[in-house]
């Protein structure tokens, strides 16, 4: 799973991959 954000506004790119990761990490415990 990869998150790739394209958006000149950093703060809002830095929450969006913070929330990407969060999900992965919700996905990865779930599924183990």
């Amino acid at each position: 799973m990869s998150c790739v954000i394209v958006n000149p506004d950093l703060s809002l790119a830095i929450i969006l991959g913070l929330y990407c990761r969060l999900i992965f990490c919700i996905q990865v415990v779930l599924s183990t």
